[in-house]
């Protein structure tokens, strides 16, 4: 498990198409979470957020995984391997340090549950899955925590 403790001085909150106007190398922490996945440049993306992290900044972003049970749906989101993600994360100068996935069940099982019997139900079956598949097999979303290589 992954523990960090930090002190957070400034917190700044952009859009994806500013991150151009934001200085270079200095940003300890980058969130992208559910940034790329509407994205199909995820390389030009990546390598732009590299750019803006400090030496050892960590970056922290989610894309849905292409071996899960949403990627059925047809719809405009973008799906990778956990695999291909590492292997992404890995080109644009970052150590993954820790990838795991969560919510085995599509969204759409999680909207229909109105009554607290129907909620205990599919988060015991999500932990069964877990068990069963294990950490990354499908899951609805690949999430890694990455570190910019000095």
């Amino acid at each position: 498990m992954l523990v960090m403790k930090l002190k957070i001085s400034e917190i700044i909150c952009a859009n994806i198409a500013q991150a151009s106007i934001l200085p270079d190398k200095q940003f300890d922490i980058i969130s992208a979470i559910r940034i790329l996945k509407y994205n199909q440049d995820w390389q030009h993306i990546i390598s732009n957020i590299v750019e803006k992290l400090a030496p050892g900044g960590i970056l922290i972003c989610t894309m849905p995984n292409k071996y899960s049970l949403t990627a059925l749906w047809k719809d405009d989101v973008a799906y990778t391997t956990p695999q291909e993600f590492k292997q992404l994360l890995e080109q644009s100068d970052l150590r993954v340090l820790d990838m795991r996935g969560f919510s085995k069940l599509p969204d759409k099982f999680h909207t229909w549950a109105k009554s607290e019997v129907a909620a205990y139900i599919l988060q015991n079956t999500e932990t069964i899955l877990q068990k069963i598949l294990g950490p990354l097999v499908g899951t609805r979303i690949l999430f890694a925590t990455c570190q910019k290589i000095v």
